[in-house]
């Protein structure tokens, strides 16, 4: 029996849309959007009872406290920052969140103090962090990794987003 990378992304995503029940929105980053995106169809995700799919950088947000937040996001600077916002004023009722790979335990401390509604459910580290291309390749998405062989000293802002992923 042979291991499907694809197989097992998808195990991992419909564990995390499992977890939480009743209406969902899953919000994503430009890189979980596209990791999603070769797993599964809107109709697929649709059955999962995910009737929205939103972006973590969307400027324009609707309150719908009426639905539960899947977040799936990459661990990101970035997107701590977004996401602490998004906590310091809710727009849904719950918040999963479920990151695609390592946590820094500082930025864990960051949102909790963000979180003063409460409404942070669960956090999950699912290491989820590729491009599931087909049943046996997958792609880092990481155009070059070159830089990196130089001293630390030494790296552009490109080797930096690089190394932080």
């Amino acid at each position: 029996m042979s291991l499907s990378i694809v197989s097992c992304m998808q195990e991992y995503v419909r564990t995390m849309l499992d977890r939480v029940s009743g209406m969902k929105v899953l919000v994503l980053d430009k890189e979980t959007t596209s990791i999603m995106s070769l797993l599964f169809t809107q109709t697929q995700i649709l059955e999962k009872e995910v009737f929205l799919v939103e972006k973590i950088d969307s400027e324009k947000k609707e309150k719908m406290r009426h639905l539960n937040a899947i977040c799936f996001l990459r661990p990101t600077a970035d997107n701590f920052l977004r996401l602490a916002k998004e906590l310091k004023s809710p727009n849904y009722n719950e918040y999963h969140l479920f990151f695609s790979n390592v946590v820094p335990h500082t930025q864990l401390e960051r949102l909790a103090r963000c979180d003063e509604f409460d409404v942070v459910h669960q956090v999950h580290e699912f290491y989820a962090d590729l491009y599931a291309v087909n049943h046996d390749l997958f792609s880092l998405n990481i155009p070059s990794t070159v830089g990196l062989c130089q001293d630390p000293s030494a790296w552009t802002p490109y080797e930096e987003t690089v190394i932080e992923r």
